[in-house]
């Protein structure tokens, strides 16, 4: 259950980040620049938080 919730995960949030950056990317070059960074710095940031929450969802789950 673990790795199917962090394999949709990665597979929504890459599909997001993605088309963040296209849509972007459509507005202006360095608009999709300056966004990809600030983008990959929050996708680095929620992961980690989501992968603790799973982890901890997963340790709740099995000492029951």
């Amino acid at each position: 259950m673990s790795k199917f919730l962090k394999f949709g995960y990665y597979n929504i949030a890459l599909g997001v980040v993605l088309w963040l950056i296209l849509f972007l990317y459509k507005i202006n070059i360095w608009l999709a620049v300056i966004g990809s960074i600030f983008i990959i710095y929050l996708f680095i940031k929620i992961t980690s938080k989501f992968l603790i929450a799973i982890n901890n969802l997963w340790k709740e789950m099995v000492s029951h």
